[in-house]
């Protein structure tokens, strides 16, 4: 899990260097396989969590239980246990940071794709003539918006009185 782990968060490191130079259909691929490595690696590090608290409660149970019974064989139990407790918490550690690390990757691939799209978004608008003013000086998409609000109104209001005859009969 540690090589697959740092083996993608250097993959995606030397990703986000040459993006610039990908396609926008690449970025979006790209995207997608690094959320499924973050899904991947949040569950692992939700099951790693859980096992790790655990095995922490059950280290500290046999130490309060050989502080009562002071059976030496407990604390010889409690001693191997924080041995093995020591990588349980060293391994959380590594897929705590590495899944923090992906999603500053991911805000990265995001605002690259974000970006692009934008730029693109203004193109199309401006090749449908979005942005063009009338005589008024509202743009096309402006009177879209204003036809929706009215006509919204209008429903609105036929709504109402169609509510008020039903009452009446």
């Amino acid at each position: 899990m540690k090589k697959r782990i740092l083996r993608h968060l250097e993959w995606m490191d030397k990703y986000l260097e040459i993006m610039q130079n990908e396609s926008l259909d690449s970025l979006e691929k790209t995207m997608k396989k690094h959320m499924t490595e973050i899904y991947f690696f949040m569950h692992e590090r939700f099951i790693h969590l859980v096992v790790t608290v655990l095995f922490a409660l059950g280290t500290f149970m046999t130490i309060f239980t050989y502080l009562l019974s002071e059976n030496p064989v407990l604390l010889a139990l409690a001693f191997l246990m924080i041995i093995l407790l020591v990588p349980y918490v060293n391994h959380y550690y590594l897929l705590e940071n590495g899944v923090q690390k992906m999603y500053v990757q991911y805000d990265e691939l995001l605002a690259e794709i974000d970006r692009r799209n934008s730029h693109r978004g203004k193109r199309k608008q401006e090749s449908r003539g979005e942005n063009r003013r009338d005589d008024r000086g509202e743009s096309r998409k402006e009177n879209r918006e204003a036809n929706i609000h009215q006509n919204t109104k209008k429903k609105n209001y036929h709504n109402r009185q169609q509510i008020k005859n039903e009452k009446a009969e």
